[in-house]
């Protein structure tokens, strides 16, 4: 099954959960695969969490955000519209 991009005026919410409390690090990334900002990164407790992603001052396209923990590792894509 094929994950649908998330639609993206200039900001949106990234939703997670984790289940033990670790290390958590989610980055955005361009079409070329280049870091362009990392939205977090450091320790979390267990449970639910969010991050904003703020595309104000990226152009229009598309971008990816990696979530990696110790034992996890998700990428999803965002369509940024302006």
């Amino acid at each position: 099954m094929v994950p649908t991009p998330i639609p993206v005026n200039l900001t949106a919410q990234i939703q997670y959960s984790i289940p033990k409390q670790e290390l958590v690090t989610i980055t955005i990334y361009d079409v070329l695969g280049q870091r362009v900002e990392t939205l977090y990164s450091g320790m979390q407790t267990t449970g639910g969490h969010q991050v904003t992603f703020n595309g104000e001052r990226f152009a229009s396209g598309v971008y990816f955000y990696h979530l990696q923990t110790e034992a996890y590792s998700l990428t999803k894509k965002i369509m940024l519209f302006k």
